[in-house]
């Protein structure tokens, strides 16, 4: 039994050992009956619900092991420890609280009896396993409702429930917190700390049901507000910002009033605090961005809308030089922070973009929901979009923000000390702007917006100024064309929503889900979809961390190509003058795909299966390289013509069939339209846009690479239209039926 919930505990990334060890230090506090109740109630109820990713895997939301174990009858100190470390991992970053906690324990192991042998302190990664463990599988019960709550009485901002902890304040609270509960009415906590006075409140009164009075000091008066009835059990008092330091002092009390102290705890030289996690809700993640910036200013509401309605123009302007670059191709070019990208094309050798893009058509009517979406402005009407992108073909974001006359009216009509306070702040709107634009494009490129309401964003949005496309929208001058890779918008997402190490990871070239907070961003080719039903470039967003068989991890990746597949040619069926079927001539068909498990990412390689030349041979590829793949390809439109599953056509001059697309020289067909045999079959379809991209090899000398138009049919479009449509395509073009 006890080994079977070990593996368990493993699986899932906790450690059952450390699992102990966390219950002796928050075990010992008893959890309030109202909130224990209404917290079994919210994480139990979202077990409901589960997403399959692929064969084997899907997305786990609700209790996992750790929290299962904890609901079980008569694991109380177990339960109060995985309550008390939902609540610190909601508002707190998961890597100072570990390294906070694995102090606790060293310091625990320093004062021990010098007779006995000390006992080894939990590992910080250790630590840190058990943290994300509680943190995912309790991620649907909403903390911040009880900290807006608290600060609302207290009078203060949503601002002030994301403040660090001072690390002495947890140290001391851990050993003192059980034993006034115990022995209320002989003991006190007097905490002097300026930082984390929510979480503080939620924490003793909330959770542990303490009465708690807190001190709060405006100009010359002192402001005291009791959670709970009199007398108080916890005092907290702000005036530790006139002070060196924070601390806490447990103090014993009489029945007549007196108090001495037992013990004060003050930080250590080299204590420092538990930083916050700040983090916002996906959908109006924008408007409260701006609404920071402003602060409460009166103009506030003007300037935010006017904000929305200059980056929602822009992005339609801007949408129409973005052109599709492969992401190995991206990456080969290099640019230095004055060059334009055209310009490290020709550095690279390219004399035309136009030789390895695309246009990237974004829909407009995606950017508007996207705007919808993050921004949910007050009244937002398609028609007056087009007439703000029209200010940026002429001038950058950065000018028009600042001499937009509607803006600098509002500014002008408040008082002397606002205006003084909005002109100053001029720089940072114009920084939220570039990375607002992003996170608007990328919104336009998630499939399903309902389903990530809740995602939880870093506030610091600054951190997408660190993404390849900020430079290039400061630098647009509204006629160069601006290159995107595949990857551009996942990398975007990572870049607020998961750690530092979590978005370096993206980079890697395999990477197709990448999973934080108890959320899953993964690439649009996850399922067992057809090419034709999958979105180039689009992400989906989805609650829930990936399991397969009892095993958690927070990431997946295409597993090693096959060493010894044999590359083929490409296979010529008919050409000019002869007729041609709408049917696939291959036997292609996806094997049962394999799994594999590294430190912390599935390994996934889903098998491709073919005949060629009397024997069975197998493709391995990966979400990652479909998603590849599937860039720079254009759908057919939609035709009214019946679909017949055996369409015959007369070949064209400058046309052939192939029943075969080879890995290799795809660019040097003679044919200006090649037409793949690749019909009603979706895994011959995805073997031949894998082998078309493989065919371009960017890793050769552009010089002679010129760019092949790729079009894809889609089901609502007879064969004698498809290849109609690649008329107006001056280069070569190969059509994938």
């Amino acid at each position: 039994m006890v080994v079977s919930q070990a593996r368990d505990l493993q699986n899932s990334g906790s450690d059952i050992v450390v699992e102990e060890d966390l219950t002796e230090l928050f075990g010992r506090s008893q959890i309030d009956p109202q909130i224990a109740s209404s917290f079994r109630t919210v994480v139990t109820k979202s077990s409901d619900f589960s997403t399959k990713l692929c064969e084997g895997i899907h997305l786990q939301i609700g209790p996992g092991p750790t929290v299962t174990r904890a609901f079980v009858k008569d694991q109380s100190p177990y339960f109060a420890m995985v309550l008390q470390i939902s609540l610190l991992t909601a508002m707190l970053q998961k890597e100072a609280l570990s390294s906070a906690i694995m102090q606790i324990f060293e310091k625990q192991a320093q004062g021990a009896p010098a007779d006995k042998l000390p006992r080894a302190a939990p590992s910080e990664e250790g630590i840190f396993g058990v943290l994300r463990a509680c943190e995912e599988q309790s991620s649907s019960y909403e903390w911040s409702h009880h900290l807006l709550g608290v600060a609302h009485m207290l009078g203060l901002t949503e601002k002030n429930i994301h403040e660090a902890l001072p690390a002495v304040i947890l140290r001391g609270l851990i050993n003192m917190l059980p034993l006034v509960q115990h022995f209320p009415e002989d003991h006190l906590i007097e905490i002097e700390s300026a930082k984390g006075v929510c979480l503080l409140v939620v924490w003793i009164y909330q959770v542990l049901g303490l009465s708690t009075s807190v001190r709060i000091y405006r100009k010359e008066d002192c402001i005291e507000t009791l959670f709970g009835v009199s007398p108080a059990r916890v005092i907290i008092d702000t005036r530790s910002m006139d002070m060196e330091a924070p601390s806490v002092t447990l103090l014993a009390t009489s029945a007549d009033g007196d108090r001495e102290i037992l013990f004060k705890l003050e930080p250590d030289p080299d204590e420092s605090e538990i930083d916050a996690t700040y983090r916002l809700p996906a959908k109006g993640y924008g408007k409260a961005i701006l609404e920071s910036i402003w602060g409460h200013s009166d103009g506030r509401e003007g300037v935010v809308q006017e904000m929305t309605l200059l980056i929602c123009g822009f992005a339609v302007a801007f949408s129409k030089s973005l052109c599709m670059v492969p992401e190995e191709a991206d990456n080969a070019v290099e640019t230095d922070s004055n060059d334009s990208y055209g310009e490290g094309l020709k550095k690279a050798g390219i004399k035309d973009h136009r030789e390895v893009t695309s246009q990237c058509l974004v829909n407009e009517d995606r950017l508007f929901d996207a705007t919808q979406f993050l921004f949910n402005p007050r009244e937002l009407k398609k028609k007056p979009l087009g007439q703000y992108a029209e200010l940026f073909y002429s001038q950058s974001l950065g000018y028009i923000v600042e001499s937009r006359p509607r803006i600098k009216a509002i500014v002008d009509s408040q008082d002397e000390n606002e205006q003084r306070i909005m002109n100053v702040k001029w720089k940072e709107p114009v920084s939220a702007g570039r990375a607002l634009i992003i996170l608007l494009f990328t919104f336009a490129h998630v499939r399903d917006l309902k389903s990530c309401e809740e995602l939880p964003l870093f506030h610091e949005y600054r951190a997408l100024l660190s993404h390849d496309l900020a430079q290039r929208i400061s630098n647009w001058d509204s006629r160069s064309d601006i290159m995107i890779g595949e990857l551009t918008w996942f990398h975007a997402i990572a870049l607020l929503t998961a750690k530092e190490d979590g978005y370096e990871n993206t980079r890697q070239e395999t990477l197709s889900l990448i999973s934080d907070q108890g959320w899953s961003m993964f690439l649009s080719t996850f399922g067992d979809r057809d090419p034709n039903n999958t979105d180039a470039g689009f992400i989906v967003i989805k609650k829930g961390v990936p399991c397969r068989n009892g095993v958690w991890k927070h990431a997946v990746v295409d597993g090693a190509p096959s060493t010894h597949f044999r590359k083929t040619s490409w296979l010529l069926d008919k050409k000019f003058g002869e007729e041609a079927t709408l049917h696939c001539a291959t036997g292609d068909k996806f094997g049962p795909p394999l799994c594999g498990e590294r430190r912390d990412s599935f390994v996934v390689n889903l098998r491709l299966n073919t005949q060629d030349e009397g024997s069975q041979q197998t493709r391995r590829t990966g979400y990652a390289e479909l998603f590849s793949a599937l860039w720079t390809v254009q759908k057919t439109d939609d035709c009214a013509h019946p679909q017949m599953k055996d369409e015959r056509l007369t070949l064209a001059p400058g046309c052939a069939t192939f029943s075969r697309c080879g890995d290799e020289g795809s660019l040097h067909l003679g044919e200006r339209v090649a037409i793949c045999l690749t019909a009603h079959n979706k895994a011959a379809r995805w073997k031949a846009l894998i082998a078309i991209a493989k065919g371009r090899n960017w890793t050769k000398k552009y010089e002679d690479v010129r760019f092949q138009q790729v079009l894809l049919r889609g089901e609502r479009c007879c064969f004698r239209c498809a290849i109609n449509q690649t008329a107006p395509f001056v280069e070569k073009c190969i059509v994938v039926l």
